[in-house]
């Protein structure tokens, strides 16, 4: 299965609320995809995200860095902006049918798109099930 790693605090984000991952790389790809908050944790990324919510911080914890943290579904992957969250000139993945997993799987993410087969079970079976019914 395909898998995304994505900074803190984003990754956790786009199971509240944040619809589209930004990317200046695109690929021909729509369907299920798994979300990997990695352990990489810019300053930066943190200050944005105070920004944009006027200071105040969900709370997540350190269980969420370095791990599968749920599932969405790649609707497209386009320029064309038609959410809040879409950077002009960045490349949007809009996403939809978020499951967060109850229990991250702690694994090396990667750059890029990769694949990921090790681990299924009944929480990634049941996410893939909700997803394929509703295409």
């Amino acid at each position: 299965m395909k898998v995304l790693s994505v900074r803190p605090p984003w990754a956790w984000l786009i199971f509240h609320g944040k619809d589209v991952e930004n990317r200046d790389w695109k690929r021909d790809f729509a369907g299920p995809l798994l979300i990997h908050a990695s352990k990489t944790v810019e300053k930066r990324d943190f200050e944005d995200y105070q920004r944009a919510f006027d200071g105040r911080m969900e709370t997540f914890g350190p269980h969420h860095l370095g791990a599968i943290i749920g599932m969405v579904y790649v609707e497209k992957i386009t320029m064309k902006v038609s959410s809040k969250w879409h950077n002009r000139g960045c490349w949007g993945w809009y996403l939809s049918r978020q499951v967060e997993f109850e229990n991250p799987h702690f694994v090396r993410g990667a750059l890029g798109l990769w694949q990921f087969e090790e681990w299924c079970n009944s929480e990634i079976s049941e996410a893939l099930k909700t997803m394929t019914s509703e295409t």
